[in-house]
């Protein structure tokens, strides 16, 4: 039995406080986040232009940007995290060519010199003899990769730790008696699978969208009574059928894992858009639409093309697992009381326990090699892994891959509900 630790965090424009519940004790442990020697409170405005500045790194600036009442803030953002990076080295996503040139500068010391302060030495004394961490964030810490905090200089918090996180303490517990495996045991282990892979119009390569799902789809083929339901591409093609909005919508119900490799919208972006209309991106059973400029549609011409947060808080889901490899399929949007809305909270709702889902938009070759790795150790029909441990595994091996240890490739991906 894995050692279990929950640690909640609250902030505020003043503070971040942090309370553990830990094996062992009665009642919930609080420490203050203190991000330096003299003791200064890590604040909301803190975290808020971390969470910004990485998605700066790695997605690349925004469209004008540099136009507009938040050129300035963009301006600062870049200037003032260290280190400083001039903007026309974050005019793109991040390349992997670049990940190790200092001139780009893409070492998240501006986030992991926060470690000390989101994980104060006091609470370290009390988690180091777990070995699953279940991470409740609030605010801007929702958008953050813990996994890429330091537990020491030599040390990723993911080397040392099982993730999981929840959107609250609740939820979790919501999410924990929806698991049918926790009750059935081996009996509980997945059957049926269903695989919606489609690249958008303007992707380069749409086979590395369509090829994502054949690896899955052949663990459960070779299963007794395997089922599998792949929908792949903008339209029908050699018998097989499109991944359109109307058919994954038909399809996805039913199935013991639903994997669905294509772009995540986030609401926010949209023109007229709120969190409920975050969504991803599918086919009419015709044509795909090309992601560049898709943000300024209009609701009637981006709806046959958006499967939104609002549509899948509408289906009956009882999939033991939702994996979404959409680029920002974790972006939310923080409202008051913390409510996290957007794609974790509408599958959550609809009956899924467990999420994977990406904080950022994710390389595609690592991303592929980091969700084979999951799905064969979790799915090893002789001894399979709990969900916390495959991932936890699947990203030590690419920690320790020389093309792709950089925290780009490895961190974006975090478990989201029940850890079994």
């Amino acid at each position: 039995m894995a050692g279990i630790a929950l640690i909640e965090y609250f902030v505020s424009a003043v503070g971040t406080r942090i309370f553990l519940v830990a094996p062992g004790r009665a009642a919930p442990l609080v420490f203050d986040a203190r991000a330096d020697a003299e003791g200064r409170e890590v604040t909301e405005g803190d975290l808020l232009r971390r969470a910004r500045r990485l998605l700066v790194d790695f997605n690349g600036l925004p469209a004008g940007w540099d136009r507009g009442s938040a050129a300035e803030d963009y301006r600062r953002l870049l200037r003032e995290l260290p280190p400083a990076v001039p903007a026309q080295r974050r005019g793109q996503p991040v390349l992997q060519r670049n990940l190790r040139k200092p001139l780009f500068a893409y070492d998240l010391s501006y986030w992991e010199q926060l470690s000390g302060a989101l994980l104060p030495a006091a609470l370290k004394e009390e988690i180091e003899g777990c070995d699953l961490l279940c991470i409740v964030p609030h605010g801007s810490l929702h958008s953050l990769p813990f996994a890429a905090l330091r537990w020491s200089e030599q040390e990723y918090l993911a080397q040392r730790f099982g993730l999981c996180h929840a959107p609250s303490a609740t939820v979790l517990h919501y999410c924990r008696r929806k698991n049918r495996r926790r009750y059935a045991g081996a009996a509980g282990r997945p059957e049926s699978c269903f695989v919606a892979a489609i690249a958008a119009e303007d992707d380069e390569d749409p086979a590395d969208f369509e090829a994502d799902g054949e690896m899955l789809a052949g663990l459960f083929r070779g299963e007794p009574g395997g089922k599998v339901t792949s929908l792949v591409g903008a339209a029908p093609r050699d018998g097989a059928e499109p991944a359109s909005k109307e058919r994954i919508r038909e399809r996805m119900p039913g199935h013991d894992v639903v994997h669905m490799a294509c772009h995540g919208v986030f609401g926010g972006e949209l023109s007229g858009g709120d969190p409920l209309d975050s969504g991803l991106l599918v086919s009419n059973g015709a044509n795909a639409r090309p992601l560049g400029g898709f943000g300024s549609l209009g609701t009637e011409e981006r709806t046959p093309y958006l499967l939104s947060a609002r549509e899948i808080l509408r289906l009956p889901l009882d999939a033991d697992l939702v994996t979404l490899r959409a680029c920002s399929s974790g972006r939310t949007e923080i409202q008051s009381g913390d409510e996290l809305i957007g794609l974790q909270r509408a599958f959550l709702y609809a009956g899924t326990p467990s999420l994977i889902v990406s904080l950022w938009n994710v390389h595609k070759g690592s991303s592929q090699r980091l969700l084979n790795d999951f799905y064969r150790l979790w799915l090893d029909p002789r001894q399979p892994l709990p969900k916390w441990q495959a991932l936890q595994i699947a990203q030590r091996n690419l920690i320790e891959n020389a093309e792709y240890g950089h925290p780009y490739h490895w961190a974006a991906f975090i478990l989201v509900g029940d850890w079994l």
